[in-house]
């Protein structure tokens, strides 16, 4: 009698399809190399919006709300290694670093000898663009 008694404890089927199953260690990686939405659920083998529910069940927010938390430790490590090769004395690094981090800009001024600058005369420019306005 006590088998017939665990069998009727036992869960019931609610009918439907299993609940697909998220391997949390696989997609923080692919978080952390900036995998988007879609890409992850089709290495999790489920559509997006099936990842993104799960995520919500699980009582993580949705995936917006993971992708955000766990991609943030992906771009400190690429910065990381950025500086990382940069202060390594890459220039094209260096250079594009400068250019984005520190706002500076490739500049190429013309300005001659101290004692002979020069001379730039636009006023026949000037001239022709007034004419072609009229």
């Amino acid at each position: 009698m006590s088998g017939q008694k665990m069998a009727n404890t036992k869960e019931k089927n609610k009918g439907g399809r299993p609940r697909k199953k998220i391997d949390y260690g696989i997609l923080e990686n692919l978080c952390q190399i900036q995998a988007t939405g879609d890409e992850c659920a089709a290495v999790l083998g489920m559509n997006y919006d099936t990842l993104s529910r799960n995520l919500k069940v699980d009582g993580h927010g949705g995936f917006p709300d993971y992708y955000k938390k766990h991609s943030a430790v992906g771009r400190a490590s690429l910065r990381r290694k950025q500086m990382q090769v940069a202060m390594s004395g890459d220039k094209t690094l260096l250079v594009w670093l400068g250019k984005n981090y520190l706002e500076q800009k490739d500049r190429q001024e013309l300005s001659g000898d101290k004692d002979n600058p020069i001379k730039v005369d636009v006023s026949g420019l000037i001239d022709k663009l007034k004419r072609m306005a009229k």
